[in-house]
């Protein structure tokens, strides 16, 4: 979109609105024009966004046009989704999603002094099955990895049946890879070994840990020591649940892994040792 139209016109009107409101017109309005007789070229027009063929890269084997995606909670819906991938982007992240749908009481809060968006629920999400749907027909040809997260209160058995599932029915459903949300608070590090030391892959694809922004270094050692890194084809380093303490990840990560590709924070290969 044109810098001068956003500036003058939509943003000063949709800063006035709900955030949900705000959020739910903007993506309804660029997805309405994606599906509509020429609308894809009136995208790809205004935005000049066509990657150049030197940012070209892969994540697990799997081609991407560019290193750069885009996290689900932009579009938790889809709504955009066909648009949204004409702008630059490599490919899509889907999610988080759980099993059951969960909704949020709390309205979508617009902070306008720091220009930012709060969500108020982490898990907020249609469930697995609206999101198999939407994989299935996505309306693009970009790859879709699926963030995985059990319902909020599960014990560790119900999250390994909760994640297996919905990697069975993602997986028929067309999904690239899935990444692995078991981290998020107050989730234990030893849950979340003893769930990956249990949980069976789907075959050919790619499985990524999800580490919470500002992770400690205490509960990403205990897992990274406990686990066969084999089972994992990298990490993606992402949004946190509340608040966090501690920051000790990042000089870990780096001395076991290279940078690859990202959605909103990282994406990681890991080394075996």
């Amino acid at each position: 979109m044109p810098d001068w139209s956003y500036r003058t016109l939509f943003r000063p009107l949709l800063f006035r609105l709900p955030g949900s409101v705000a959020r739910r017109f903007t993506l309804s309005a660029i997805g309405t024009l994606s599906r509509l007789p020429g609308g894809s070229f009136v995208i790809k027009t205004l935005g000049h966004m066509e990657p150049s063929p030197l940012l070209q890269s892969t994540a697990a084997g799997i081609a991407l046009s560019t290193p750069a995606g885009l996290a689900g909670t932009v579009d938790p819906m889809g709504t955009a989704h066909k648009a949204m991938a004409q702008f630059g982007f490599g490919f899509m992240e889907i999610g988080p999603v759980t099993v059951q749908p969960v909704t949020a009481s709390e309205p979508i809060r617009m902070d306008i002094g720091r220009e930012r968006i709060v969500y108020p629920s982490y898990y907020e999400n249609e469930g697995v099955h609206a999101a198999a749907a939407r994989i299935a027909e996505p309306g693009h040809a970009l790859p879709q990895f699926v963030r995985l997260t059990p319902l909020p209160g599960s014990t560790r058995e119900q999250a390994l049946d909760q994640i297996a599932s919905m990697m069975n029915r993602l997986a028929e459903a067309g999904a690239d890879g899935f990444y692995l949300d078991i981290l998020q608070r107050p989730a234990q590090p030893e849950e979340a070994a003893w769930l990956l030391s249990h949980l069976d892959r789907p075959a050919a694809k790619p499985l990524f840990l999800y580490i919470p922004l500002l992770t400690s270094e205490y509960a990403l050692d205990r897992i990274l020591s406990s686990v066969d890194l084999g089972l994992l084809d990298g990490i993606v380093v992402g949004e946190a649940r509340g608040r966090t303490e501690h920051s000790g990840w990042r000089k870990r990560i780096k001395s076991r892994a290279r940078p690859c590709s990202g959605t909103s924070a990282g994406t990681y290969p890991l080394r075996s040792r």
